[in-house]
């Protein structure tokens, strides 16, 4: 039962206190004289509610505090128990109200959130108005009221126990479920990451090896034209190339008779250069051919490197590691 209550800076009551005992009290008065003021202040105290708009007119708080005696309330303090309040026959609530900042609510010193409170309440108190009895309108409230005259406690414990070891088996078999549905979605993701490597058929260091050959023909690609312009400038096409400038230069050496050795050295030399262009031609002729064919494989490369790039970035790895990736997912 309410004990005491103490109201300061609500509303137009600058403070009051009140002390009740187990008799009958009333609270007489003229309409509008501020009878249901303390009504209105307990059930602010226990939940309901409310802002600054409150306060004594000229002050910053309002502070509603309320004394409850729960000796002969048990479902009172059962429910103190259940929230890990210290055992007391004893329940002081208290709720101040700032200006400026959210209201704070205390249970026998300890805060604790609105909710909470508005829980505990039903325990505590009945609000009767005129045309409503707040209470007994509750279904929970009537089932509590029943079973305590009927002197259900042992009963009622055996059935939280069983239903609270029913939600924890409930919980547990939900989570089994959960459990299997992600094994089951992680092996489906798994089985079609899998046959996607396996049909790339990924060999065993392909990317590195392909790699290196890209960087190859890649860079033959570069100076192919280069070399092609070289051969040009040797054998000549549409105009003389340095071979024939060699050819028609010894022609006209040859045409001089002259006992001079230093004539015949220099068509010597020339003779040699003729023939070191020759096989220089030759030699270039071969590798332009030989490089302008594996160009043709380039494209197919590049192509390839850009598929196992792609799988790599899919699948969070290197395209080094993809082969691994594989036997990993075969592991599974």
């Amino acid at each position: 039962m309410l004990t005491h209550i103490h109201i300061q800076n609500f509303a137009i009551v600058k403070s009051l206190s009140l002390d009740f005992q187990n008799d009958l009290h009333v609270l007489t008065g003229e309409t509008g004289a501020g009878k249901s003021i303390w009504v209105d202040a307990v059930e602010i105290a226990l939940g309901a509610r409310a802002d600054h708009a409150v306060i004594y007119p000229g002050e910053t708080i309002c502070d509603i505090s309320l004394c409850f005696d729960l000796k002969n309330l048990p479902l009172a303090k059962k429910w103190m128990c259940q929230n890990e309040m210290e055992e007391s026959d004893e329940c002081i609530i208290r709720r101040i109200i700032y200006q400026d900042k959210p209201s704070k609510t205390t249970l026998n010193g300890k805060p604790l959130p609105q909710q909470l409170i508005r829980e505990l309440s039903g325990l505590l108190i009945c609000v009767h108005s005129q045309h409503q009895h707040q209470s007994l309108l509750k279904s929970s409230y009537q089932r509590a009221q029943l079973d305590q005259y009927a002197n259900h406690d042992v009963l009622l414990n055996q059935i939280e126990s069983h239903y609270l070891k029913w939600q924890s088996l409930t919980s547990q078999l939900e989570d089994i479920k959960n459990k299997t549905q992600n094994k089951t979605s992680d092996l489906t993701l798994w089985q079609y990451q899998l046959e996607e490597l396996q049909n790339l058929k990924i060999t065993q260091n392909e990317y590195e090896s392909l790699f290196q050959q890209y960087q190859k023909l890649h860079q033959a690609k570069q100076f192919i034209g280069t070399l092609f312009e070289a051969l040009l400038f040797i054998q000549g096409e549409d105009q003389p190339g340095a071979n024939d400038y060699i050819q028609n230069t010894l022609q006209k050496l040859r045409t001089i008779r002259t006992p001079d050795k230093n004539i015949e050295n220099i068509i010597l030399l020339l003779q040699t250069a003729a023939i070191h262009l020759d096989e220089a031609s030759d030699v270039l002729k071969d590798y332009c051919q030989k490089t302008d064919g594996q160009l043709d494989n380039l494209d197919q490369i590049e192509q390839r490197l850009t598929i196992l790039q792609d799988a790599a970035r899919k699948h969070h790895t290197t395209p080094e590691s993809l082969s691994d990736i594989e036997k990993s997912l075969q592991q599974k």
